[in-house]
């Protein structure tokens, strides 16, 4: 059981590496991307998450 635990960790590790780099060469221009990933916490995955969810983040004229 053990060994299909760690099987299963081991290549969801692998396939979230594979997006975070397939995520940074395809956003690499984006600047919205860049300055999410300045912030502390957000890594690609999460502010290619963010931009998904939001859009254009200068469409929001504050950060409230």
């Amino acid at each position: 059981m053990f060994r299909i635990r760690l099987s299963r960790y081991l290549d969801l590790t692998s396939q979230r590496k594979h997006m975070d780099e397939l995520a940074q060469q395809t956003l690499v221009a984006n600047p919205d991307f860049q300055r999410l990933q300045r912030l502390p916490g957000i890594g690609a995955i999460m502010a290619l998450t963010i931009l998904g969810e939001a859009d254009d983040l200068r469409r929001f004229r504050h950060h409230r």
